[in-house]
């Protein structure tokens, strides 16, 4: 049996050791993600330990999605409504009255009428709770986790997954047949889910994300997003996709990876197959 090795910074791992996919990704990322966070390069064991855990994590979810397209090409079926409901989700964490000025106003102005509007707070402070629930429209639904999410305490590596755990739940009530993320303290333009809808549905996607307009300093913005789907050219709130593929969880873990967890996910469902599209429309727009 082979005992040769490839070495990294800090830990030496047999190749015989490892299933192709742990040594290929590790292999191409190891250099890269260390120098970006240093945390890695003191614990990689912790790395390699996550790696094995998405390739297992593919191999499951490539098997959900074929189940949930059944006999179809798409995890949504062509004689659903002409209008199906879509919720925008919030979820939230001590923005007090932010959340409804922006995030939560956006989702009421939009163009698209049948919508579900799913707040979810990180167990939020009473400033932001009241703020929700000051905004008086049906589609509204406000739900504040008993408990904050446990993120890690380096605010790097928090800012990574901070939230992941008010999404997630956001996911297990979500009516819609569609969700569309937005974050707390930015906002959709008014016609993101009609645009956004329209595509996914007339070119058969699951998934689609958009341009958006990211705040470089006050006052200054710039039009960020293109194809192909590439880190930094998404944002967290341009994107809408079918609820058939709700069983895609933000990874509470991906810090580990070094890789925020919305990349994660969209990374995810790339390599299960899930059909995505680019739509060249701004419909998002990023707060600093």
């Amino acid at each position: 049996m082979s005992t040769k090795t490839w070495e990294s910074p800090s830990f030496t791992h047999r190749r015989d050791g490892a299933p192709s996919f742990v040594r290929g990704f590790a292999r191409s990322t190891w250099h890269y993600r260390h120098k970006r966070l240093p945390y890695l390069k003191r614990a990689p064991a912790q790395y390699l330990s996550e790696v094995v855990r998405r390739g297992i994590e593919t191999t499951d979810e490539r098997r959900l999605l074929a189940q949930a397209r059944g006999d179809d090409d798409v995890c949504w079926a062509a004689s659903d409504e002409a209008e199906p409901l879509v919720t925008v989700r919030i979820a939230t964490y001590n923005r007090g009255p932010l959340v409804a000025e922006r995030a939560i106003a956006s989702a009421v102005r939009q163009t698209y009428g049948r919508l579900e509007i799913l707040v979810v707070g990180d167990h939020c402070d009473d400033a932001t709770e009241r703020a929700v629930m000051s905004v008086k429209d049906p589609r509204l639904r406000f739900f504040n986790l008993a408990e904050r999410g446990l993120y890690p305490t380096d605010p790097t590596l928090r800012w990574m997954v901070a939230g992941t755990v008010p999404m997630n739940a956001a996911l297990a009530i979500a009516r819609g047949a569609w969700i569309a993320p937005c974050d707390d303290d930015d906002e959709i333009t008014d016609d993101h889910v009609e645009v956004l809808l329209r595509e996914a549905r007339s070119r058969r996607l699951e998934f689609v994300w958009s341009k958006a307009a990211m705040e470089l300093e006050p006052g200054i913005w710039e039009d960020v997003g293109r194809s192909p789907l590439a880190r930094g050219h998404i944002s967290h709130g341009s994107v809408l996709y079918a609820g058939g593929l709700r069983f895609f969880h933000h990874n509470e873990n991906s810090w580990k990876l070094a890789e925020p967890a919305d990349w994660n996910l969209w990374q995810r469902m790339q390599a299960a197959g899930v059909k995505m599209g680019f739509v060249e429309h701004v419909t998002y727009r990023h707060y600093l």
